[in-house]
């Protein structure tokens, strides 16, 4: 369950590295022309998106399930990291460390996230989740994955420069493939499809409806971020169906700082 949660809680910051770029683009010349972008909050809880950004930054955050899956109780994990590059131009990155138990402090791991703008509206990373982590205080194994996302072009908003539709289809192995020995000893099976997704439909300004297939099953939340100078929220329903785990409250929130802007 810590690896599901890291994965949570790095696929947050990710998204709030390029919401907090988003939200300057009042201000700076887009780099692409009439180009549509997602909008600050955040498009998926348990699921990647393809979105980099153009600065560099300090975030933190925190997430957490309640319960964690066939337990009757709750957990917490923290991160915190830097994320530089411009995704435009070459390439951004996210380099993540993970507190991956809140309460004992005693259990960590890293992420690394990748991203690159491809054309209009699309972009794609690559992730390895969970690295470094101690295999006797946490699930085994890091995660790896590669996803491209897409702001519908003709489907603008009201907000400023904003798709209010947006998507985002991957492949990984780890936790977006193979199920955890309790799935395997309640005859759910070992694998699930590695095939990840999620859209995300913007409800009204930065407030968006995700739908989310994580690979072994399905979610769907809502986020909010009211502006750039607020932290990125999010809430939602994990393991509805009975494909893997058990249905559970996830939750996540998260907020960047800019340090320099290189668009």
């Amino acid at each position: 369950m810590k690896c599901i949660l890291s994965i949570l809680i790095s696929l947050l910051l990710q998204r709030v590295l390029f919401a907090q770029d988003i939200a300057i683009s009042k201000t700076v010349a887009a780099p692409v022309a009439d180009e549509l972008y997602p909008n600050m909050s955040i498009k998926s809880i348990m699921t990647p998106t393809g979105w980099g950004s153009v600065g560099t930054y300090v975030f933190g955050g925190m997430g957490g399930s309640l319960p964690q899956p066939y337990k009757d109780y709750n957990d917490l994990v923290a991160g915190a990291g830097i994320g530089f590059g411009n995704f435009y131009k070459v390439a951004s990155v996210a380099a993540i460390w993970n507190i991956n138990n809140v309460s004992k402090f005693n259990n960590f791991s890293g992420s690394v996230i990748a991203s690159r703008h491809l054309w209009k509206g699309s972009s794609i990373s690559a992730g390895a989740l969970h690295l470094f982590v101690e295999k006797s205080k946490s699930d085994p194994g890091p995660s790896y994955y590669i996803v491209f996302s897409h702001a519908v072009q003709k489907s603008p908003s009201r907000n400023f420069m904003v798709s209010w539709l947006n998507y985002s289809i991957g492949v990984g192995n780890g936790r977006f493939y193979n199920k955890s020995p309790k799935d395997r000893a309640e005859g759910k099976g070992s694998f699930g499809t590695a095939l990840f997704g999620n859209i995300s439909y913007e409800a009204f300004k930065n407030c968006n409806i995700n739908v989310e297939w994580t690979g072994l099953n399905l979610a769907v939340g809502t986020a909010w971020r009211p502006s750039y100078k607020w932290p990125a929220i999010a809430i939602g329903v994990a393991d509805i169906t009975s494909l893997s785990g058990s249905p559970r409250f996830i939750f996540s929130f998260g907020h960047a700082f800019m340090l320099t802007n290189n668009r």
